[in-house]
């Protein structure tokens, strides 16, 4: 009976040399065509989006709120990948392209705070505060590293330099006269 046709259906994948997975499994297509894809959770929202617009494809991922969390986008020049938070407001953002590289840190008013660059012949690092006024600057390019220090009025108040001949600080008054520096 039921033993005898399980012994001939095994005897048969022997003899064709298959097995359960090959013949069970459907041949998978070698590509995919489409201008975009939706991927959706089990309760039929939107979770992933990767498509493409203007030639430029991209990648989107939601919260379970439909909120964007994630964004990569591609052109002919570089890449962007923007991480957001429970809101959907863009926080990280990390940007490159044939002549610059960045990382932004944005608050919940998508400000720019933090900004780290990277240009062919000068790094930088800004910081800002509440105001979106830049409080510290640190630049390194062809002249030496230096670092700038602005006062809650936006005046640059200090800086601090260094090249082949030694290190320079100096300090500023509100309108930018040099009130002290060492070496003087």
């Amino acid at each position: 009976g039921l033993l005898a046709m399980v012994g001939l259906a095994l005897g048969l994948l022997a003899v064709w040399g298959g097995t359960w997975a090959t013949v069970l499994a459907p041949t998978a297509p070698k590509e995919i065509r489409a201008k975009a894809f939706i991927v959706v959770d089990d309760q039929g929202r939107e979770r992933a989006e990767l498509d493409v617009e203007a030639d430029e494809p991209g990648l989107y991922l939601f919260g379970e709120d439909g909120n964007l969390r994630a964004r990569l986008r591609a052109d002919k020049d570089g890449a962007e990948l923007t991480l957001h938070d429970e809101n959907g407001t863009n926080r990280v953002a990390l940007v490159t392209d044939a002549t610059w590289q960045a990382l932004t840190l944005s608050d919940e008013k998508e400000e720019t705070r933090v900004a780290l660059g990277l240009l062919p012949d000068m790094q930088g690092l800004r910081l800002t505060d509440t105001n979106g006024d830049v409080r510290i600057g640190l630049v390194t390019d062809r002249f030496g590293p230096r670092l700038n220090l602005w006062d809650d009025n936006g005046s640059k108040r200090a800086m601090l330099s260094a090249d082949k001949d030694g290190a320079t600080l100096t300090l500023l008054d509100e309108i930018g006269k040099t009130i002290w520096q060492a070496p003087r």
